[in-house]
């Protein structure tokens, strides 16, 4: 029996460092967006999968979280999965009448008959597509159902406020250097100007670290508020004893009553913070910045509704310091010369307003199920309404992407996933009130709602350090949403 619970305290702490090692791999491995580190991503995770079967088969029963989000990612998967089905030429007529006509045009002149074909353009795409879907999915499942205990919980968030600084740190030193090099070994080819860390994009870094920045926001709220709770009452018990009225100083909160060892831990937090943001202004993504702002003031707005801003006033005023002066040191110049060098007309007539409208018109001719997931690439072409447009990868709108590949069906399932995780979150804000813990649940909902927003103006989620991220947090609030009720299965 304690051989037993030995091996099975060894499959959980293999499962738990696993995660945290490809929390670390995936953004500095040039953000997973090379075959050979995408190769070791989806191997990694499959491994780490195949451990918590073991898991799962030598406890002889299955522990799941029960949650709507886990019907949102199977039905998505499935949906994928639908695409690449073949079916006859009449039913495919019935589904998606343009799929047949183009399919047929471009298959006329080859001998032999195609009776069968797969409502996916491109099959080939969307079986590399469903097979990163299937890896993320895996990932949200190993975190919602592996990192229930608090110090799991902790763990987790600290690494990926560990993996936050030193791409930030790297990506400042790599813009003050001048560095064209990514480790020595990549070139950058794009945003030499601007500072992308070890992404191929300063605008798909930008969408990283922004993430990075609220989890570290929410959690140093979250400490703050934990050890004021914990320390306030046998304070309050001797003022009361006196017969005097509390009115404890912003020194007496945050400092005399913060042990040591959690003043050192805000202060380490605080500097992380401080070199995200900073690594984030010197992007120069302008989706990124005003995502990131409209993020903080959703997070500002809660902390207002929750009456807590008074506590938390200090840790908003030192970070913003900070920020200006070392941003300021390193000047703010470049940043604010390509806001003000936009071109309305450029954006208007050849940049990204121009491949939305192609976008949109690609949407109105597969408005039920779409092209195929991971098509957009190989369909464009025959929409791009300017010829210095003949090749573009995405659609520098997620969402827009999403409707193309995936029709009206795919963005349902998606916005429904949105629509109630965001209910739950308002949800947990008017329960919880006086549960510190929430401060890490809302980080890291405001971290998704940052890429949420960002994705209106680019194509974030299409490098592949960012899906995995967001696959992490979102496994982490499905542990917070449901923490006391898995679901049991015996496996027999």
């Amino acid at each position: 029996m304690a051989e037993h619970k030995k091996v099975l305290s060894f499959l959980d702490s293999s499962i738990e460092w696993g995660i945290i090692c490809l929390i670390f791999f995936t953004p500095i491995a040039f953000s997973t967006v090379e075959v050979w580190s995408e190769a070791v991503m989806e191997i990694g995770v499959f491994l780490v999968a195949f451990i918590w079967f073991l898991k799962i088969y030598l406890q002889g029963k299955v522990f799941m979280v029960d949650n709507p989000i886990n019907l949102v990612i199977v039905s998505f998967i499935c949906l994928v999965a639908f695409q690449l089905i073949p079916f006859p030429d009449f039913l495919i007529n019935i589904i998606s009448p343009n799929t047949k006509r183009i399919l047929d045009f471009y298959t006329s002149g080859i001998f032999g008959t195609f009776n069968f074909k797969t409502i996916s353009l491109n099959p080939w795409a969307t079986k590399g597509e469903l097979v990163k879907l299937l890896t993320y999915a895996m990932v949200y499942f190993l975190v919602a159902n592996n990192f229930n205990g608090r110090g799991r919980k902790n763990r987790l968030i600290l690494s990926i406020i560990i993996v936050g600084s030193i791409e930030a740190f790297y990506g400042i030193i790599q813009y003050v250097s001048g560095e064209k090099m990514i480790f020595k070994f990549s070139k950058m080819f794009h945003a030499t100007d601007r500072l992308i860390s070890t992404f191929p994009s300063a605008d798909h870094f930008s969408a990283y670290i922004k993430m990075c920045i609220f989890i570290s926001m929410g959690y140093l709220i979250y400490i703050s508020e934990k050890g004021n709770n914990n320390k306030s009452y046998e304070f309050d018990r001797a003022k009361r004893k006196r017969g005097k009225r509390r009115t404890d100083s912003f020194i007496i909160k945050n400092f005399i009553m913060s042990s040591e060892k959690d003043f050192e831990k805000k202060i380490i937090i605080i500097f992380a913070i401080v070199i995200m943001i900073v690594s984030l202004i010197f992007t120069k993504s302008r989706g990124g910045i005003l995502s990131f702002f409209l993020s903080s003031l959703f997070m500002f707005m809660l902390i207002i509704f929750r009456g807590t801003l008074k506590g938390h006033l200090w840790i908003l005023i030192l970070v913003t310091t900070i920020t200006l002066i070392l941003g300021c040191w390193i000047g703010f110049v470049p940043v604010f010369d390509r806001y003000f060098n936009v071109s309305i007309k450029e954006e208007l007539e050849e940049g990204r307003f121009s491949i939305w409208s192609s976008t949109y018109n690609i949407f109105m001719d597969y408005p039920a199920m779409g092209t195929g997931f991971g098509c957009f690439e190989y369909v464009f072409p025959l929409y791009s309404l300017r010829s210095n447009q003949a090749w573009v990868n995405h659609a520098h709108n997620d969402w827009l992407e999403l409707l193309s590949d995936t029709g009206v069906i795919g963005f349902t399932i998606i916005l429904l996933g949105v629509v109630y995780l965001s209910i739950f979150a308002f949800k947990k804000v008017l329960l919880y009130k006086n549960d510190s813990q929430i401060w890490i649940f809302l980080g890291g909902y405001t971290s998704i709602l940052s890429i949420i927003i960002h994705s209106f103006v680019d194509f974030n989620l299409r490098t592949d350090a960012n899906p995995f991220l967001v696959s992490v947090v979102l496994g982490l609030l499905v542990s917070f949403l449901n923490k006391s009720v898995p679901v049991m299965r015996d496996k027999r």
